[in-house]
């Protein structure tokens, strides 16, 4: 239905008040268009929605550096006439919600007047996400509804602008735009007014968005959440892996000589049990320091990204890792820990699980609701998150305890966050009144620690 109605738009068959009809692009017009987008043309690019070609036609030929180009587009006969006009164009017969293009290999994706015609814009955004490279740009034009032309256009041009078989069914403020497109990991780099009315109120917005790579979101939050942290790392054990059985199975499988890293180590508090235990053969690894001075006494750090840790292959008798598998590719977390583990190595990994009717505020890149916005993915179950070291390893115990969080701990952060009360850093661990309070814990509802032990084979 949808192709249907967007030929008959470019066969210019659509009756009524129709504001929006195909793009007639003047020389002047696409030189404004490029001199915006100059700087984000690499070298592999896809123009989505792109009518018959003319725009994808002139980046092209002022990019000598352009290796390879595709214009997808869902209207049959925008791409017949666009054959006709640019044989030379790479026209693909597709909707943005699946496009047929292999993940990431696109520099840049041009989406010019186009948001606003999309039915399912949280799928075609996905979609572009997958095509497009790490560190790839989203370019985009469409109509912007700031605060005076909305006034303007309910007070005297609604039926002219709201006419029921107008193509625009979306319609974009700056913030929207960029919310909706943070949604799904793109960051907003470069704006600009998209022509105005007297240099008071834009015609049009003109947008540049970066993809972030999920783990370049996660480091950000952390960095931040740890300069807002007001008291240091917790020396309970319980606070960072919550089954007994699976830390105790751990502890009498490793031998007091083993070569122990912990992969994603935030403040040290697993190394600072480990210590306490008697271990000294320590290594500690996380892309942020937030490992206090003095907290740790036999504890090697390297600050690095765990996946692309400078360790040597099998250099590793036993590894802790909690929570971190979810803020990152499970794939890559897998075949890193499995490089480095030597052959019968022992793995203790946690993560989320939750139940379908769970529910916490935060939201996701995908704009799903979950305990951490970083996570990449929450487990639904056992059997999922088994399934992740099912090729490579062997499953000793597994345990699903419920996650819980200490009552007073959003007290202190609100309180060093908007008071910058910096005694309070300290407090909850040298008081003994309040170490013993912030143990009162309450669970999360619909939340649990899975918590893994394996072998590499």
């Amino acid at each position: 239905m949808e192709e249907n109605y967007y030929n008959k738009y470019w066969e210019k068959q659509i009756d009524g008040k129709l504001l929006d009809l195909p793009p007639t692009w003047t020389r002047e017009n696409l030189r404004w268009h490029h001199s915006f987008f100059r700087k984000y043309v690499g070298k592999n690019i896809l123009d989505v929605g792109a009518g018959d070609g003319t725009f994808l036609d002139f980046i092209i030929k002022k990019n000598k550096h352009t290796e390879q180009s595709f214009a997808s587009e869902l209207s049959a006969e925008a791409i017949s006439i666009g054959k006709k006009k640019y044989p030379e164009i790479n026209f693909r017969n597709e909707s943005m919600e699946k496009l047929n293009f292999r993940n990431e290999i696109f520099d840049t994706v041009f989406a010019i007047e186009v948001v606003e015609h999309l039915l399912d814009i949280d799928q075609c955004l996905t979609e572009i996400n997958r095509v497009m490279k790490n560190e790839g740009y989203l370019c985009i034009t469409t109509t912007d509804f700031n605060l005076p032309k909305k006034i303007i256009i309910s007070t005297f041009f609604w039926n002219r602008f709201f006419y029921p078989n107008n193509p625009h069914i979306r319609f974009f403020t700056k913030t929207t735009l960029a919310d909706i497109c943070k949604r799904h990991g793109f960051e907003l780099v470069k704006y600009r007014w998209n022509r105005s009315y007297f240099g008071l109120m834009p015609k049009g917005q003109m947008a540049v968005f970066k993809k972030n790579i999920l783990s370049t979101q996660s480091q950000d939050h952390f960095k931040e959440s740890h300069n807002l942290r007001s008291f240091p790392p917790p020396k309970d054990i319980k606070f960072c892996i919550y089954s007994d059985r699976i830390w105790k199975k751990f502890l009498s499988m490793s031998h007091m000589s083993d070569k122990i890293v912990d992969f994603g180590c935030g403040g040290g508090t697993v190394l600072y049990c480990l210590e306490e235990k008697g271990f000294r053969n320590l290594f500690g690894v996380d892309f942020c320091n937030s490992v206090p001075s003095g907290f740790l006494e036999y504890s090697k750090f390297y600050q690095s990204d765990i996946l692309t840790a400078n360790f040597e292959d099998n250099s590793f008798n036993s590894l802790v890792s909690t929570m971190v598998i979810e803020h990152v590719d499970e794939k890559k977390f897998k075949n890193e820990i499995d490089r480095i583990l030597k052959i019968n190595g022992i793995a203790l990994v946690t993560s989320v699980m939750k139940k379908k009717w769970a529910f916490y505020f935060y939201k996701n890149h995908k704009g799903e609701r979950v305990i951490e916005p970083t996570h990449v993915k929450e487990y639904l179950n056992q059997e999922e998150f088994k399934d992740v070291f099912k090729d490579n390893f062997e499953i000793i115990d597994i345990d699903c305890p419920k996650l819980k969080y200490p009552v007073v701990d959003p007290i202190f952060r609100f309180l060093f966050k908007y008071f910058n009360i910096t005694a309070l850093r300290e407090m909850p661990t040298r008081n003994y009144f309040l170490a013993k309070l912030r143990k009162l814990r309450i669970p999360i509802p619909g939340y649990y620690s899975v918590e893994i032990l394996l072998r590499k084979k």
